[in-house]
């Protein structure tokens, strides 16, 4: 299976014969393909992130959260669920709000995935 990450600005552009999943609790309004809860981040610290000046101490944060939540789950167990409901494609794009060169937790997700021997990185349009 193709796994790929991006933002939703770039959804006009990722194919729709690929399933389209967000990984952020509140995707925009016009999004409907669905959340996929496994790599959604601990509800408090998104928030915390959202809503605060987002400095670099308030990333650090975020980050130490959402990579301890990682740490705890295992990615061939991810990666069946994604499968479950990507079987028909076998290709899915993981989407969240923020833009490749912002801080962004997807990089973190695409990072865990990769060091397990996941083939798993941001979209580049192909």
């Amino acid at each position: 299976m193709l796994v790929r990450m991006s933002s939703f600005g770039n959804l006009r552009h990722i194919p729709e014969t690929w399933q389209r999943l967000s990984i952020c609790r509140f995707p925009p309004d016009s999004f409907a393909d669905g959340i996929f809860n496994p790599l959604l981040p601990d509800e408090h610290e998104e928030e915390h992130w959202r809503y605060s000046e987002q400095s670099e101490e308030d990333w650090k944060r975020f980050r130490t959260a959402y990579k301890n939540k990682l740490r705890g789950m295992d990615a061939a167990s991810v990666m069946h669920q994604l499968y479950e409901i990507c079987k028909y494609t076998s290709k899915v794009v993981l989407l969240s709000k923020e833009k490749p060169d912002e801080h962004n937790y997807r990089r973190i997700a695409a990072v865990w995935f990769r060091h397990y021997g996941y083939d798993v990185k941001e979209w580049e349009g192909k």
